[in-house]
């Protein structure tokens, strides 16, 4: 997938992404460098250029390496946000519970 995440004033342009599914455990045994080459050429696929080859910077994330979320996907049915986010958002006791589907910014 790719996104447009520039600033609304149209500084620092970029575009992110992310890589999912059985493609993601595929793509996580490869190099960072090969990791780099096989998105940008995606990239330049989907958005018909070859500019996508050579990008000016080149960052990743694996979720899957976070200590305590443990990857990035979402375990919510539908109209779970739309019904329950308030909900969702409140305190356990001593327990917070964070993600983007909670988040009041950038909301996943």
């Amino acid at each position: 997938s790719g996104f447009d995440d520039c600033k609304p004033d149209g500084s620092h342009p970029a575009i992110m992404g992310f890589v999912h599914t059985s493609w993601a455990k595929r793509v996580a045994a490869l190099s960072v460098e090969e990791r780099k080459k096989l998105i940008c050429e995606q990239y330049a696929r989907m958005f018909g250029t070859d500019e996508a080859l050579n990008p000016v910077d080149y960052v990743e994330k694996s979720w899957c390496d976070e200590q305590f979320s443990g990857g990035c996907i979402s375990v919510m049915g539908p109209h779970v946000l739309t019904r329950y986010a308030r909900v969702l958002r409140q305190p356990v006791g001593v327990m917070h519970f964070c993600n983007t589907e909670t988040a009041t910014v950038w909301a996943g």
